[in-house]
């Protein structure tokens, strides 16, 4: 792409460049795709479209006891007043999200190809400028 000029040249080699990159840390994350979608974390994650699945939604979801909560914590949305409930003994009660699994390993993931892709960036970085400088002399 050198022949159409420096910003041409720059544009497709730093879009080859990320294409690689995001691919690459696609890959990586494959292992928490597999992770957010199994029995372990969240039942399988029933009621989600197709394309939710695999991601860190959580479907389980458990009463527990909330002495110091108050109804007026909550939004007067559906959806957050669903969360908040009374019981007979007036108990309060509140909705906690009950995904289990180990989620150091998914976590660790994550810390690993946000490296990768910083390091990938700052090299990418220096490489352009390096291609930029030779292409002015020549």
């Amino acid at each position: 792409y050198i022949e159409w000029g420096i910003g041409i040249d720059s544009y497709f080699s730093s879009l080859k460049m990320v294409a690689c990159m995001l691919f690459v840390a696609g890959l990586l994350n494959w292992h928490n795709l597999r992770f957010f979608a199994s029995e372990e974390y969240s039942a399988g994650q029933p009621g989600l479209e197709s394309f939710q699945v695999g991601s860190a939604i959580c479907t389980e979801y458990e009463w527990v006891a909330c002495p110091t909560c108050t109804e007026d914590q909550f939004d007067s949305t559906d959806a957050q007043k669903e969360k908040f409930g009374v019981a007979a003994d007036d108990t309060v009660l509140v909705k906690r999200n009950a995904c289990g699994g180990d989620l150091l390993a998914p976590g660790m993931v994550n810390f690993a190809t946000f490296f990768l892709l910083l390091v990938c960036m700052v090299l990418m970085s220096l490489y352009l400028r390096a291609r930029e400088i030779r292409s002015d002399e020549d």
